[in-house]
């Protein structure tokens, strides 16, 4: 589980994940589209801060995914 107060990019990926959550639930596009986009960013962030190999390549994938959800919105 994330911790907002956490280490490194946990603080930023809790926050931002509580934002996908609003921005979701009232439809709003744009805005969903520029948090998969910074999720994106933070978790490749935290795949460069990580120190195991394994976990790094899974969060390296991840962040590249999110990136690439955020173009299929309309901004």
């Amino acid at each position: 589980m994330l911790d907002i107060t956490g280490p490194g990019s946990q603080g930023e990926i809790s926050l931002e994940l509580k934002n996908l959550k609003d921005y979701i639930s009232t439809n709003d596009s744009a805005n969903i589209a520029h948090t998969l986009d910074a999720l994106g960013q933070l978790t490749t962030k935290a795949a460069d801060e990580d120190v195991d190999e394994e976990v790094s390549g899974k969060l390296r994938r991840l962040g590249e995914a999110l990136t690439k959800a955020s173009t299929s919105l309309p901004k």
